[in-house]
């Protein structure tokens, strides 16, 4: 009786061994399956994602490039995207070269691009009011160009933004070479058509301005002339963006530093500081648009002195500073 009962016991253990197992063998593949379904997933759900430029060398391996993605920020884990070009026999048709690819591509579409044959030229759009580190940056990470070679040799207010196509290996040199170029042909050209006064630094250094403080097209001109009506009487220009950029980067980016971090930086001593010092500051505090140019030198005539505006981007004017006081009260 009693052998009978251990018999039960070892038979019944066999048992849940084996069903373990049993599960083991279905569930894993299924959990498996879900985790790189997971891993696979875009980085970014931006469609438009700026493209990064991914060098493969001679004698790299799946897992350097495995890890070369994830150190780009491209996948999400490097373990399971070798996994995946493993169980999908991609390992070996990965090719030398370099290629372009986005945060927003899956495992899939990034493996059928590394079976190309690389490509020689990567599209950079560098956006209205970057200032030079933050172009620096985007070259860095699209171009793999050092952004200590790039700032050496950027001029603030002259990198024009615009939409560039650099070949992967393009030199600092040829980058800003370029952006200047492009400046001079777009920029210069209608600032000696304007017949103008202001030397083109001023209005590069106003546009610059008019670029951070402006909410829509339609603000640009007003706004340029604001700002020209307080210089013709020397009247501070008394603007957060000059603040934002003498203060430079924080944990939120280059522009993003908070009321109370603006108040405080209304005491620092620099020519950047527009509410200690009045006329404009030294030089460009970003690079502007052609649309920013075009209001500095085509701007909207009005008694207008103050402005402001309200979260959702609505502009209010004000002739004199009780107005703008009272605008202060209602919209703020």
């Amino acid at each position: 009786m009693e052998r009978a009962k251990r018999n039960i016991r070892r038979n019944a253990k066999v048992f849940y061994f084996v069903a373990s197992v049993l599960a083991l063998i279905i569930v894993t593949p299924f959990v498996i399956s879900q985790y790189i379904n997971y891993q696979s997933r875009p980085i970014s759900k931006e469609v438009k994602s700026p493209d990064v430029v991914f060098t493969i060398k001679e004698g790299d391996t799946a897992t350097t490039v495995a890890k070369g993605l994830k150190d780009k920020n491209l996948i999400r884990s490097d373990t399971a995207f070798r996994f995946y070009l493993k169980t999908n026999n991609l390992e070996k048709n990965i090719h030398v070269g370099y290629f372009k690819l986005s945060p927003s591509m899956t495992f899939a579409q990034i493996a059928e691009t590394l079976k190309g044959s690389g490509s020689q030229d990567v599209r950079v759009l560098i956006p209205e009011g970057f200032r030079n580190e933050e172009v620096a940056r985007r070259l860095f990470r699209q171009l793999n160009l050092p952004e200590k070679e790039f700032l050496s040799l950027a001029k603030e207010g002259y990198m024009f933004p615009d939409t560039y196509d650099f070949r992967v290996d393009v030199s600092a040199e040829d980058v800003v070479d370029v952006m200047i170029k492009t400046f001079n042909t777009k920029v210069q050209t209608e600032i000696i058509a304007s017949g103008t006064s202001l030397t083109e630094l001023e209005v590069v250094t106003l546009a610059s301005i008019v670029e951070k403080e402006s909410r829509t097209d339609a603000d640009r001109p007003i706004i340029a002339g604001i700002l020209l009506n307080r210089l013709e009487i020397s009247q501070g220009l008394e603007v957060d963006a000059t603040l934002q950029y003498l203060l430079g980067e924080n944990e939120d980016g280059w522009w993003a530093h908070d009321s109370v971090a603006l108040v405080e930086a209304k005491s620092i001593d620099s020519p950047y500081n527009t509410y200690k010092y009045s006329g404009l500051p030294p030089g460009p505090i970003n690079n502007p648009g052609l649309k920013s140019v075009e209001a500095v030198l085509k701007p909207t005539p009005s008694n207008y002195f103050y402005y402001l505006h309200e979260s959702d981007g609505t502009p209010h004017y004000a002739e004199t500073y009780e107005q703008h006081q009272n605008n202060i009260a209602n919209y703020l």
